[in-house]
């Protein structure tokens, strides 16, 4: 019989692989990264740097979203199988429980890690969108 949770698993992790790949590949058909254009503080360039991060967030935080969710249902076969591996608590319970914590520290870590990156997203939209970058380079603002 096959784990639900294991099926689950693997689907969210696929998907999560195959909208990663998305990212890189959109990434590489970018306009190529210039140091000395950002180190002036080309406005354009900024600009059009953002919209480009702008454009492929949702794809970049779907990825983000089905990783989590294979790490949500990776935790469930984990535990049932230190459960199991210590026969139901009787055999070598310290190493077994060892098992079952790093799983649900490891799932919490990246469950926070991913909640996390939502986070600095909303933040740098906001950033993106409400600062008036037409003035940056204004030296009246000393």
């Amino acid at each position: 019989m096959v784990n639900c949770a294991c099926m689950f698993s693997a689907f969210c992790f696929v998907i999560a692989n195959a909208l990663g790949i998305a990212v890189v590949v959109e990434d590489s058909l970018s306009p190529s990264f210039d140091g000395r254009m950002e180190q002036k503080l080309d406005v354009g360039y900024i600009r059009n740097r953002w919209d480009h991060r702008r454009s492929v967030a949702p794809l970049q935080q779907t990825a983000h979203f089905f990783n989590m969710c294979g790490w949500l249902f990776m935790l469930i076969p984990l535990l049932q199988l230190s459960w199991a591996l210590s026969r139901g608590g009787k055999r070598k319970v310290g190493i077994h429980t060892a098992i079952a914590a790093f799983a649900v520290f490891g799932c919490i870590s990246e469950v926070l890690a991913r909640l996390l990156s939502f986070g600095i997203w909303g933040a740098a939209k906001w950033i993106a969108e409400s600062f008036n970058l037409s003035v940056w380079m204004d030296g009246s603002n000393n």
